[in-house]
């Protein structure tokens, strides 16, 4: 293989075509792309946050396991 040296301002010159041509692709892929993301676009996540609550008292227990069966019915 042979190599040969060219002008600095050719390599820029080169560099810059290539990185537009790459921008001008991503351009008319643009549209593709959001439709194709707004296929798999999901509703937002519900926050799964483990708690850990201490209850006292067998009416407050008892009110917060009626809420719970509630929320249940209410999901399914």
């Amino acid at each position: 293989m042979r190599y040969t040296a060219i002008a600095f301002e050719k390599l820029l010159d080169s560099s810059i075509k290539q990185k537009q041509d790459e921008l001008h692709q991503w351009v008319q892929k643009k549209n593709d792309v959001l439709t194709k993301w707004n296929l798999i676009k999901t509703e937002e996540p519900i926050s799964n946050i483990e708690k850990f609550t201490v209850i006292q008292g067998g009416d407050h227990i008892n009110s917060i396991i009626l809420r719970m069966i509630h929320e249940a019915q209410k999901n399914s």
